[in-house]
């Protein structure tokens, strides 16, 4: 199999900005902030079920789900943001059946 990458994909790929490239229709509502009060507004008006994570970091490390289940919403931002910004991501329901990663 041969795999190709953009030289210019690839650096912009270095933090999880890079979903900002890709069309509205395949990717999660997100916002990136460090500001609790932007994070508790966006998980009000997503019906209480959003995903956090770290602007850097990979391999699913700090990576949140955060649901009327699990209501320390303030603990984690103040975790994940002591290292910069965070990525607030709707929950997208059909996430669970797997991981799909696209670049172009």
């Amino acid at each position: 199999m041969l795999v190709l990458n953009n030289p210019d994909m690839l650096a912009k790929a270095t933090n999880k900005m890079y979903f900002q490239y890709f069309p509205e229709i395949i990717r999660p509502e997100t916002i990136i902030t460090r500001s609790l009060s932007e994070i508790q507004s966006f998980y009000a008006s997503h019906k209480k079920n959003i995903v956090l994570k770290p602007l850097q970091g990979s391999g699913g490390k700090n990576v949140f789900l955060v649901n009327e289940q699990n209501k320390n919403l303030n603990q984690i931002v103040d975790a994940i943001g002591r290292d910069g910004y965070i990525v607030v991501q709707e929950y997208l329901p059909k996430a669970s059946k797997g991981d799909v990663r696209l670049f172009y």
